[in-house]
């Protein structure tokens, strides 16, 4: 039936369409009492989803002069190697973590570069205050070994 196939078409049209919408998830520490202590706040679906933002629009300076690539590209690209290698880093038994240390003046674009490296690849923030009655290295340690996970 034709008008069938081009039902199944459409979905699968709008299938792509979403895949390639970029959007990112913010999940932050909350103060749930005395009694419960800092946790993660997971968004509910319905307002987990924030437009997300193109490398292209975060400007820093290029790696070098010779360089193709600006510090944002060159990070990103970095970020894509580690998350393809996680079979390498457990083969031989090294923890698999990144880290990357951001520094600047403010409005310097590393909150913008954050936002854009989660949103090209697809992953998502997790925000704490470490200025918090309640935060200690206990609970930072918890929440960063049992609490965080993709929403």
């Amino acid at each position: 039936d034709k008008a069938l196939l081009e039902s199944i078409l459409e979905e699968g049209k709008e299938i792509q369409r979403r895949k390639r919408e970029k959007f990112l998830t913010v999940v932050q520490v909350y103060d749930y009492g005395k009694d419960h202590g800092l946790n993660w706040l997971h968004p509910q679906d319905k307002d987990r989803k924030q437009p997300g933002r193109s490398i292209s629009s975060v400007v820093l300076p290029r790696q070098s002069p010779q360089s193709k690539m600006d510090q944002a590209e060159a990070l990103l690209e970095d970020a894509r190697e580690f998350l393809a290698s996680e079979a390498w880093y457990t083969e031989r038994g090294i923890p698999y973590r990144r880290g990357y240390l951001l520094h600047g003046v403010p409005g310097g674009g590393k909150s913008s570069l954050i936002m854009a490296v989660a949103s090209e690849l697809r992953l998502p923030i997790y925000v704490m205050s470490f200025s918090s009655e309640r935060m200690n290295d206990e609970v930072l340690s918890s929440l960063l070994q049992y609490g965080m996970h993709d929403p």
